[in-house]
């Protein structure tokens, strides 16, 4: 009866180390899975990350491009109004000149 009693407490702990074993391997490989997974997780929001600033650089430079773009196009657009002008300025100079010179051709061809 006592080597039966004691036979089954040894039983009953030989029962309780294996499923805390058990337990605990379970509890590792989840554990392991779950930290795994959240490096994975981690390292795809750095390469993200990565992706979005490299993104940003070039959308970056293509706007500083196109602002300096825009300021040429301008430098142009004034170069061009200002030659413009001096073009009708001279074109009205020379058209009163010539209209001086019919009028005086008119005058002079009166008197003959």
């Amino acid at each position: 009866m006592e080597l039966e009693k004691s036979e089954r407490i040894r039983n009953i702990g030989l029962l309780i180390l294996i499923s805390t074993i058990l337990s605990s391997a379970i509890a590792y490989v989840f554990f392991t899975k779950r930290l795994e997974n959240k490096r994975l997780k981690e390292e795809e929001y750095e390469n993200d990350l990565l992706m979005y600033e490299e993104k940003l650089k070039d959308v970056s430079s293509n706007i500083d491009s196109y602002a300096e773009n825009l300021q040429n196009k301008d430098k142009q657009i004034s170069f061009l109004e200002e030659e413009l002008e001096e073009i009708k300025s001279f074109t009205s100079k020379h058209s009163e000149q010539e209209k001086n010179k019919l009028q005086a051709n008119v005058k002079f061809s009166h008197y003959d």
